[in-house]
């Protein structure tokens, strides 16, 4: 008996669960219980209950990301990189032909979490540091910063990995998998996180005019953010509970709408001339935001 069983094993306890209802009958004589006949089926439905919790946590990780830095498209990047990671999560792990248990979808991804936000606050909060210190431009900045965190982030990584992977010998399936799982997880992590975001974040500054680059969270308001991250929180709830398809729809969507049509917009205002934000003595206001949020911060 062990967690982390494939199909087989998962149709095995179900026929179990209904040849104990059998048994039962009216229970009139005689008590019939079942003794480890449905630990990974109790294991998933435990699983279940525990995806609200994931999704709080996403929910107060990016809150934390936008006090902290301040910027919505910290927020909306990161919030877009998590969503990629539970998707890349569930695919390389299959690949590899680790079983799609509770430990995989449920535990590994808050391992994943913790450790890319990390990554995410060290590899931004530098390349923010590099730009304020007087860059020629948003490029070298981020070289700057990259190449200042990028020995840190990568021995966090290595050591993280080396600890994760040690599990590899414990001789338990369960803890096998979660071993594979989340070194699979952090360098994942490491990768969409700690390069990928703030190399995007780099790009998306670097095209916007120079008023627009200080996306300031109270800039697009408090419900701008709060919208953000319940959407990338509904994605996790949909992928690994209910229709992966309709998570996967979810994170097309929240890919168009909080990061293609804002940036498209302010481009566009850039090339037509007009002032991409309303600059004000608390850091301004995108009108087209303000209209749908209804305020700044």
């Amino acid at each position: 008996v062990g967690l982390g069983a494939g199909e087989a094993t998962i149709n095995k306890e179900e026929f179990g669960r209904d040849v104990r209802e059998l048994l039962r009958g009216d229970e009139n004589a005689i008590k019939v219980h079942g003794v480890a006949i449905d630990t990974n089926l109790t294991s998933q439905e435990e699983g279940a209950t525990a995806g609200p919790f994931i999704t709080f946590t996403i929910i107060a990780v990016l809150m934390v990301v936008g006090v902290v830095l301040r910027s919505y498209w910290a927020v909306a990047l990161a919030g877009a990189a998590l969503a990629i990671l539970m998707v890349w999560l569930k695919g390389i792990t299959n690949l590899v032909g680790l079983d799609n248990s509770l430990i995989i979808s449920f535990i590994v991804p808050i391992a994943m979490i913790s450790f890319g936000i990390d990554f995410a606050f060290h590899a931004i909060g530098r390349y923010r540091e590099a730009s304020e210190a007087g860059a020629e431009s948003q490029r070298r900045a981020f070289v700057a910063g990259l190449t200042a965190v990028s020995g840190a982030l990568l021995l966090a990584l290595v050591s993280d990995s080396l600890a994760f992977l040690s599990n590899v010998t414990a001789g338990i399936p369960a803890v096998i998998q979660f071993g594979i799982g989340a070194t699979i997880a952090l360098v994942c992590a490491y990768f969409v996180l700690g390069i990928m975001t703030p190399l995007v974040l780099m790009r998306i500054e670097e095209r916007l005019p120079p008023s627009g680059n200080r996306s300031r969270m109270r800039t697009l308001g408090r419900w701008a953010l709060i919208a953000a991250a319940a959407t990338v929180a509904g994605f996790v709830v949909l992928f690994l509970i209910f229709f992966p398809v309709a998570g996967a729809i979810a994170l097309l969507a929240y890919i168009a709408i909080f990061l293609v049509a804002p940036f498209w917009m302010e481009v566009r205002r850039g090339r037509t001339g007009e002032t991409p934000m309303r600059e004000a003595a608390h850091g301004g206001t995108w009108p087209w935001m303000g209209r749908l949020v209804g305020g700044v911060a």
